[in-house]
């Protein structure tokens, strides 16, 4: 019982010490809100409402079919483009995909010659432009291979990979990234929090205090973990509840408190990580390089 007293004594020593550092609450309160609304608001696994323009040298009706197929809410209609407009427009960012058919492309592909259409894109934006290019070309495969067989269904490859999303069949990106981003914090964060725990009481001295005090070094760790582990839960619960469900309107499938007991023994082993890493640092700058 006395080494009990002990612990949440100088876990209530620590939770004083965290929660009245201003940079700590600052960085909890930025990890778990806008950290999180950022991550999930950036780009996804999806394309959407991406510029497009066309350079149409064949203007002919599988090159008009195919201009039809690339439209919202992937892409907005797409433009028609002279040649001299396509360098211009994709260096003032007016448009990210700019798809060039050559004359008699048509005609080479009902002759079975496999015409190219060439693709220009601009990849600045690195993750949705090679999400476009796969869209575009999946798009020109498809309604290419309806315009000569008049079969949407007709097998283009002896493989077809069939994807299905559990739980989000819309494959909303908000609702991956808000629960990914928020596990990345919880664990970015415990291991921090931890950490930062052990170099104050190491950077002035004060762990020499506590060693001569009548206290086990397991009393010592015990307390920093719980303590930390408390602040991180509560702020992980409240994000899960206000920001996650409240303004990112994500729904929640499955027990939140079973979940919440799964993190809060995770969060028992990352804070014993920051605990390990925090005795090895010798500074706050090591931590953070670790």
């Amino acid at each position: 019982m006395r080494r009990l007293l002990n612990v949440f004594r100088l876990a209530g020593k620590e939770l004083k010490s965290v929660l009245g550092d201003p940079l700590m609450v600052i960085l909890i309160l930025w990890s778990f809100i806008v950290a999180v609304m950022l991550e999930a608001s950036g780009a996804g696994d999806t394309v959407y409402n991406a510029a497009t323009a066309i350079l149409d040298e064949d203007n002919s009706m599988l090159t008009r079919q195919i201009t039809a197929a690339l439209g919202p809410p992937c892409f907005q209609p797409p433009l028609m483009i002279a040649a001299d407009q396509v360098a211009p427009d994709m260096d003032a960012g007016r448009i990210m995909f700019v798809l060039a058919f050559p004359p008699g492309f048509e005609a080479d592909a009902i002759a079975g010659a496999m015409p190219a259409a060439q693709l220009e894109v601009d990849a600045t934006a690195v993750s949705q432009a090679q999400l476009g290019t796969d869209y575009i070309s999946n798009f020109l495969a498809a309604e290419t291979r309806v315009f000569l067989t008049g079969n949407l269904d007709a097998p283009d490859t002896a493989l077809r990979l069939e994807l299905r999303r559990a739980f989000n069949p819309n494959g909303d990106p908000v609702w991956f990234k808000s629960v990914s981003s928020l596990l990345n914090q919880l664990s970015l964060l415990t291991i921090a929090l931890t950490g930062a725990a052990m170099l104050r009481e190491c950077e002035p001295g004060t762990i020499e205090h506590l060693m001569v005090m009548p206290l086990t070094p397991l009393e010592i760790a015990l307390s920093k973990v719980l303590a930390n582990v408390v602040v991180v839960l509560a702020a992980f619960t409240l994000s899960l509840l206000f920001v996650v469900q409240g303004v990112l309107n994500v729904p929640m499938a499955g027990s939140v408190p079973l979940l919440l007991a799964g993190t809060a023994i995770y969060l028992g082993a990352a804070a014993a990580i920051g605990l390990f890493l925090g005795t090895m640092a010798r500074s706050m700058a090591q931590l953070a390089c670790w």
